[in-house]
């Protein structure tokens, strides 16, 4: 009987990837802080009753800010 052959690994071909660069810092857009826009996502939030508007697979989502989900503006 013999002994199958040993697999042996070959070097890396490629090389290290160079260290992650730090991210930067967050930087929030002045224009989600306006009153245009905190308006206009209130008169979003009502026409969709707070609730989420998202259907999946013919099942409405069931997130809604009375429960504490959080909700976005454009995706009601």
């Amino acid at each position: 009987m013999t002994t199958p052959p040993r697999l042996t690994t070959l070097r890396p071909r490629v090389a290290m990837a160079p260290q992650r660069l730090a991210p930067r810092e967050r930087q929030i857009d002045p224009y989600y802080s306006s009153v245009e826009h905190r308006a206009w996502r209130t008169a979003v939030y009502r026409q969709a009753d707070w609730r989420c508007q998202a259907i999946d697979n013919g099942v409405r989502c069931e997130a809604s800010a009375a429960r504490g989900d959080r909700l976005f503006a454009d995706h009601t």
